[in-house]
């Protein structure tokens, strides 16, 4: 027998083994020497708290799908389903069903976290106007609460810190001010609020631009990323250990003080995304890694970076620099992407026309081919789409002297090596 005096009463109170362990409680067997208070109040002091875990899902953009499950080692006691899809915009998930989430649904959600309107302001190169990103986020989020994911107690939106890097130094968003459009629609929501009828369901929006050290005169601090916009886990930590977010999420206040600058462990849980249509092509199950637990002692140093493909020898072959048109992750609409979104989940490969656009990151370079995707040029200043078709219709010289044209459409600008040409012709023998 184990015996003690506990804090609330003068009554000994004598503890039986076996000790069963639970979740955030111990269930005992109890004993008493002297008459006691009723077993209820036992338990209330034997057990510093009896509760469930906090079920959060995640839905939105690459904020959400890059983080995989490691939000949880930086709030306690959540269980995390990611349903995130990278690319995907406000606009898009305005227009999405509870479908998406449908092999998420073995549990009821009490938080759900909301990362949109980063890829509006992408696509719009960094020209879309504050107020109209405010629309966009609201009608995503309007959606979300009352058809995507109804009936969670919060929804959670902590907006993206700035880039530590221009995405793409040729496009409208090459400087820090280029990207005050989302920042001020955040403080905007922040301030105002949003208000959804009949949800009954509280919104939670906090501004995390300057999170990561960025402002409107300088980009972040790269140590926060894995790529110019991608977090890393410095860069989710310093997020999610903000204040404003962890009452948010209601995560448990442990008591530890995270530097967030010391933490450096590979993110977690990416094979785990829940959402509809966004699992790769079959391959082995990965089992989940345990979670980490980041203490003031970080563990070895690992950041996670794309996937790259193995090099060619063909230095003819390379992937285009052109953005093509493809299907976004819903499947529900029309967007212009690059080979490096491609290259960043490769079973993109497996999408009609992908290969032979990014033959690199695709290992399609056996084979020497225009690339079967519609793209975006620049000719006389303006953007323009167009196809390899139209290339080799007229002025065909002219037209594969356009940037990033005689790389898309090989074939036709004969931009292949005759090592390519003698693999293409003997190709069924």
């Amino acid at each position: 027998f184990i015996g003690r005096r506990t804090g609330y009463t003068s009554q000994r109170v004598v503890i039986r083994t076996p000790i069963i362990l639970v979740p955030s409680c111990t269930i005992m067997r109890i004993q008493t020497l002297t008459t006691i208070r009723p077993i209820s109040i036992l338990i209330g002091l034997l057990c510093k708290r009896c509760y469930a875990a906090t079920n959060v899902l995640l839905l939105g953009d690459s904020m959400a799908s890059f983080m995989g499950k490691t939000l949880e080692s930086f709030c306690s006691d959540v269980q995390v389903k990611n349903a995130g899809i990278g690319g995907t915009t406000a606009d898009e998930w305005a227009e999405a069903t509870a479908e998406i989430i449908s092999e998420c649904a073995d549990t009821s959600f009490d938080i759900v976290y909301i990362s949109v309107g980063g890829n509006d302001l992408l696509s719009s190169d960094c020209t879309i106007s504050s107020a109209a990103l405010v629309k966009k986020i609201e009608s995503a989020v309007e959606n979300i609460v009352l058809n995507v994911a109804p009936g969670a107690s919060t929804y959670v939106l902590t907006g993206y810190c700035l880039p530590h890097a221009p995405e793409d130094e040729v496009s409208g968003c090459s400087e820090p001010s280029d990207y005050n459009a989302l920042s001020f629609a955040f403080s905007t929501m922040q301030s105002n609020g949003i208000e959804v009828e009949g949800s009954g369901s509280n919104i939670e929006i906090i501004n995390s631009s300057n999170v990561c050290g960025g402002s409107s005169i300088s980009f972040s601090n790269e140590m926060y990323f894995q790529d110019p916009i991608h977090l890393n886990s410095k860069g989710y930590c310093k997020v999610f250990t903000q204040e404003t977010v962890q009452n948010a999420l209601s995560c448990s206040d442990s008591g530890d003080v995270l530097d967030c600058n010391t933490i450096d462990f590979e993110i977690y849980g990416l094979e785990s995304n829940c959402a509809l249509g966004t699992r790769p092509s079959p391959t082995p199950p990965v089992p989940t890694p345990t979670p980490p637990v980041p203490t003031p002692t970080p563990p070895v140093p690992t950041i996670p970076t794309a996937p790259v493909s193995a090099p060619t020898t063909d230095t003819s072959c390379s992937d285009s620099t052109l953005r093509f048109r493809t299907m976004n992750g819903l499947g529900t609409k029309v967007v212009w992407r690059d080979c490096t979104w491609v290259n960043n989940k490769p079973y993109r490969c497996n999408n009609e026309g992908i290969t032979s656009h990014c033959p690199v990151t695709c290992n399609g370079c056996d084979t020497c081919q225009d690339s079967e995707a519609r793209f975006k040029l620049v000719k006389d200043g303006r953007r323009i789409a167009r196809n390899c078709d139209w290339v080799a219709t007229k002025k065909t010289a002219i037209r594969c002297g356009y940037e990033g044209v005689a790389e898309t459409c090989r074939d036709t600008c004969d931009a292949c090596t005759e090592e390519d040409e003698g693999r293409d012709n003997n190709i069924f023998e």
